[in-house]
């Protein structure tokens, strides 16, 4: 997965807007399965590392989302990454300032 995550900051990079928020929507299923996978019976550094790519997604979605002028969608994207990390200063920032857009 960690390979998945990092294809998708590629594909921010690379300014294929489009692509990296298909490739996060599903890089969010293969989470969503592999945490479920088991009986959720996942060590809590496992369970630890999902959750950060799983905030990792959701910033690079919201950063696409916002480029790609769905700022709606942007902050709500934003907020989702809060609920998995709220005392994140930079997810903070950015969605200050993707508010700032809307």
């Amino acid at each position: 997965m960690a390979v998945y995550v990092n294809k998708i900051a590629c594909l921010l990079s690379l300014e294929r807007y489009s692509q990296c928020i298909t490739e996060c929507n599903d890089a969010f299923r293969l989470i969503k399965n592999y945490k479920n996978r088991n009986d959720g019976k996942h060590s809590p550094d496992e369970l630890k590392r999902m959750q950060n790519m799983e905030l990792r997604c959701c910033v690079r979605k919201a950063a696409a989302q916002g480029k790609l002028g769905k700022v709606t969608e942007a902050i709500a994207e934003y907020e989702k990454a809060l609920t998995i990390d709220p005392e994140n200063a930079q997810v903070k920032k950015d969605l200050a300032m993707i508010r700032k857009q809307n």
